[in-house]
């Protein structure tokens, strides 16, 4: 709906100044999805309406593809920003825990937010904090947070902000992939 569409630009809004505050040079790229992904510019990206169905794992897979043809690990720190209301069909659940465990060997952050949740059909938050808490995921490099109005924006923003970002770990340049489902 317009409101977790909304949330979701405001909060990536915030992320592309901070980022910008932070590093001269760059490289932002965009990525929605609903059951198929795929790379789109930034006017795109904020006015993007999902297709129908979920399939979160194919978001991931292209930032990993991404990653791996582009972004020499030894030269750019990697921020991966995951935005949305996290419904997703359950049975993929498992393959997006694999594509974060490569995405977490390179990422120097990665942020999953969930906008305005219905618990009932929103299994991939829960499932994804399950496997930080068992020790499948680094809790050290994936942060989770949640939205429901306005006033979470920036607490969100700070929660990001007070793990390691945008702390330079490897280089001066950085490069930060947003992903968006649009509810």
């Amino acid at each position: 709906d317009e409101e977790k569409r909304s949330l979701i630009r405001e909060l990536c809004w915030y992320l592309d100044n901070w980022v910008q505050r932070f590093y001269q040079e760059t490289q932002v790229k965009y990525i929605v999805h609903d059951h198929h992904a795929q790379e789109v510019d930034q006017e795109k990206f904020y006015k993007y309406k999902s297709g129908g169905g979920t399939q979160i794992s194919s978001a991931f897979q292209l930032v990993n593809d991404i990653i791996e043809k582009a972004f020499p690990l030894n030269e750019w720190n990697i921020y991966v920003f995951y935005l949305s209301d996290g419904e997703n069909f359950g049975s993929d659940n498992d393959l997006c825990v694999d594509y974060l465990k490569t995405m977490q060997t390179y990422a120097n952050l990665i942020g999953i937010t969930e906008v305005k949740a219905v618990r009932s059909w929103a299994t991939f938050l829960p499932h994804i904090e399950t496997q930080l808490s068992s020790g499948t995921l680094d809790p050290n490099t994936i942060v989770t947070a949640s939205m429901q109005d306005k006033s979470d924006v920036f607490k969100t923003l700070q929660k990001l902000s007070n793990s390691k970002f945008p702390l330079p770990i490897k280089n001066i340049k950085t490069k930060r992939s947003y992903l968006s489902l649009n509810s």
